[in-house]
């Protein structure tokens, strides 16, 4: 699914997924074609680059409520979760991020 979202085009899309799964391109294209049956709703947005411009939001709006945090004095983390800091600034925190 990752592949299908970033790639930008089908046929880099499937040289990837033939290469992750160690099988020729027609094994790739049989799954792509079973992963956009399955998921009608996103095929549209599959070997697009959709992914990686949804990726560049994220980190765009991260920057955001890091810059909103550090002008109140505040140092937050960046993780997976997406955002870290101390039990103090909770409340700040959670006000930046719906800010954005």
């Amino acid at each position: 699914m990752l592949v299908l979202i970033n790639a930008l085009t089908l046929r880099s899309a499937i040289g990837r997924i033939a290469l992750d799964l160690g099988g020729g391109a027609g094994r790739a294209v049989r799954l792509i074609a079973a992963i956009k049956a399955r998921h009608p709703g996103l095929a549209g947005a599959f070997h697009t680059g959709a992914g990686l411009r949804l990726m560049r939001l994220d980190a765009d709006i991260a920057d955001e409520v890091f810059a909103r945090l550090l002008r109140r004095g505040i140092v937050a983390l960046g993780s997976m979760t997406p955002f870290i800091a101390s039990r103090k600034n909770e409340g700040d925190l959670r006000t930046e991020t719906r800010a954005i």
